[in-house]
Formats: C-alpha cells, sequence, structure tokens
C-alpha cells in the first residue's frame, strides 16, 4: 500500500514566511543603521545671545589675565635690606637703577645721578642695582668687585672710579689694587670676591632687569615709572624732535605726585 504524502503547499508557504521574517528583519536593521549613523541635529544648550555673553566673559577674563602677568613684569621691585641706598628710604622721590658700571654709555650716567642727588638731597634716594652685560669682558668681574667694596660702605666710590675710566675706555686697574688706593681692607675684600652669595645677588639683579624688559643699561625706575636710557638733568629734544623732561623736572614731579598722595 502505498503511503499517502503530505501536500507540499504548506511547506512551501511556511518556507516563504520564514524567508519574509528574516527580509524583514534585514530591512529594520537596515533602517536602524542607518537612522543611527545620520547626523543628528545638535539642540544649542544657549542661544546666540547666551553665547556671545559667555565669549565676552572668556574674554574679559584671559585680558585679566594677561594683565596682571603683564604687571608682575612690568613693576620693579620695591627696595629692599639687598639695595645699596644713596639717601633715606622714606624719601617721596625713589630712583632705581639697573646698571653696567663698565659699559661706556652707562659709565656716563654715575656723574649726573651724583649731581642730582646732590640737588635733591633727602628728597631722592638712589638704588643701584648692577646688570653686568654678557658682552663685556669685565662686567660681571667688576660687579663683584663693586658689591664687594659696598660690604666695606665705600660702592660709591668703587663704582665711580670704574665708571670713570669706562667712560673715557681706558684699562680697569686691578680690583685689589683699587681696593687699597680706596682705602678698604683688602684681605676682607679679596676673601668676599669668591663668595657665591655676591654673585647670586648680581644673579637676581640681572633677572630682574631682563623681566622688567630693561636689557639695556642704564634702566632706571622713578616711583615705578621706567627711564630708558641716560636721561640730563635739564629738559632735552629727542631723536624725534620732542621736548622731554630732564631728570630735575622729572624728579620734581615725582616728589609733588608723593606728597600728593599722602
Amino acid at each position: 500500500m502505498k503511503k499517502k504524502t503530505s501536500p507540499r503547499r504548506f511547506t512551501d508557504e511556511f518556507l516563504w514566511a520564514i524567508i519574509a521574517v528574516v527580509l524583514l528583519a534585514f530591512i529594520g536593521l537596515w533602517i536602524y543603521q542607518k537612522t543611527m549613523n545620520k547626523p543628528q541635529a545638535i539642540t544649542p544648550a544657549t542661544s546666540t545671545q547666551d553665547q556671545t555673553a559667555i565669549a565676552e566673559e572668556l574674554k574679559i577674563a584671559n585680558q585679566e589675565a594677561l594683565e596682571k602677568i603683564t604687571l608682575t613684569l612690568s613693576e620693579v621691585p620695591p627696595i629692599n635690606d639687598a639695595d645699596h641706598l644713596l639717601g633715606p628710604l622714606e624719601a617721596p622721590a625713589q630712583l632705581i637703577i639697573y646698571t653696567d658700571f663698565t659699559d661706556p654709555l652707562a659709565a656716563q650716567f654715575v656723574p649726573i645721578i651724583k649731581e642730582l642727588k646732590s640737588q635733591f638731597g633727602d628728597d631722592l634716594v638712589v638704588v643701584w642695582r648692577q646688570h653686568p652685560l654678557v658682552n663685556n669682558l669685565f662686567s660681571n668681574d667688576a660687579a663683584i668687585a663693586i658689591e664687594c667694596a659696598a660690604k666695606q660702605d665705600k660702592l660709591f666710590d668703587y663704582a665711580e672710579q670704574i665708571a670713570l675710566l669706562s667712560a673715557q675706555e681706558q684699562i680697569l686697574p686691578e680690583w685689589s689694587e683699587l681696593a687699597s688706593e680706596l682705602g678698604l681692607k683688602v684681605d676682607d675684600f679679596n676673601n668676599c670676591l669668591t663668595k657665591p652669595e655676591v654673585q647670586a645677588t648680581i644673579d637676581q639683579w640681572s633677572a630682574e632687569a631682563e623681566a622688567l624688559g630693561a636689557i639695556g643699561v642704564p634702566s632706571s625706575f622713578l616711583n615705578k615709572k621706567l627711564l630708558s636710557g641716560v636721561y640730563p638733568l635739564e629738559d632735552f629734544t629727542d631723536s624725534d624732535g620732542q621736548v622731554k623732561s630732564g631728570l630735575v623736572v622729572l624728579v620734581q614731579e615725582a616728589i609733588k605726585a608723593n606728597q600728593a598722595a599722602d
């Protein structure tokens, strides 16, 4: 007896159904992936007005930070215990000078400052801070010698002799010989020449000068206002034909401004 077979129609319909489901699944997956990969529109967190305000705040904050840096670098450090003072600390006019006494141009400033100090007396305090230039052969050694003379209260006497010879571009003396001529205790002077703290003080002043942009010498600060180069005592006409105040007028103005502030 022959066996009865099941109709194949059912089986074919079932297979077509499976295929349809699989195709729909693939189509759905394809649509999902396309949707996920498609760049989405970003909703701004803030309005254009808010964004402009934020940008302005950032600009102001950055400008304030820049001004603080500029102020830090452009304001001369106040007088301290390591300084050499010519005049009283409380003088209404303070003139801080970064200089190299071996530089021929800067050396010409020394007699000018000496005369300026004599005119104003205790109303003016002059502070010398050494900034030996690297291109001057003996500048650093001279700076050390001047500092050692200062330890025996002979700073200006010693520096004045160095400046006088430098301004005339003459050969500088042997450091100990000049110390002897000025009546210093030579043994103490010689011992001082090798002390690392002396060099450290000079390096500190040079670092200050460079941070302030006072690369050339002399660079002076009169009540924290920068005066670059050798200023004469009297008013003068600069290279641009402009009349500028000399040191006498500038110091007078500094004294008046200080007194008005008090």
